[in-house]
């Protein structure tokens, strides 16, 4: 029978991952770049703070400050800086293997799953093993009280 603890966990995990958004790319390029305020044409823009450009699923071969930064700094840096801002980025090319990542996680919540098990396990085996040496002490004492009576009292069982 489902529990309504049951229900209530499964619709906030389910909630949890419909509105987790999230980048699952298994290759990037990262560059770092110095804060756009010392090149740019206005210098009290926000858009001046930004350091970090990535974008997804470029080849490593592909992965430099032209291909990844240019464009999105394009309206920002004054146009006879450009060079040197590109000049100051460091490109590096990531990749992570997604498909290990999974398995890792199916693993771990196995894990976590058998371990739940055994502990509902152990908790009601407890309470049963209670209650069957309590039956066991109430059986002896009945035990105990008929010897006394049949080997005592040399009377039988009333």
């Amino acid at each position: 029978m489902i529990n309504l603890h049951h229900i209530y966990a499964l619709i906030i995990l389910l909630s949890f991952v419909h509105f987790c958004q999230a980048n699952f790319e298994d290759s990037r390029c990262r560059c770092t770049c110095p804060s756009t305020r010392y090149f740019a044409v206005n210098g009290s823009s926000s858009e001046n703070q930004r350091r970090y450009y990535t974008k997804t699923n470029v080849d490593a071969g592909l992965c430099n400050p032209q291909t990844v930064v240019k464009q999105i700094v394009y309206g920002i840096v004054n146009d006879a800086h450009i060079d040197a801002f590109l000049a100051n980025c460091d490109c590096k090319h990531e990749s992570r293997n997604t498909i290990l990542l999974k398995v890792s996680l199916m693993f771990l919540y196995g894990s976590f799953q058998k371990l739940c098990v055994i502990t509902v396990f152990n908790c009601s085996a407890t309470k049963v093993l209670n209650r069957v040496e309590a039956e066991k002490n109430k059986w002896k004492s009945s035990v105990e009280e008929q010897r006394t009576k049949v080997f005592g009292e040399h009377s039988m069982l009333n």
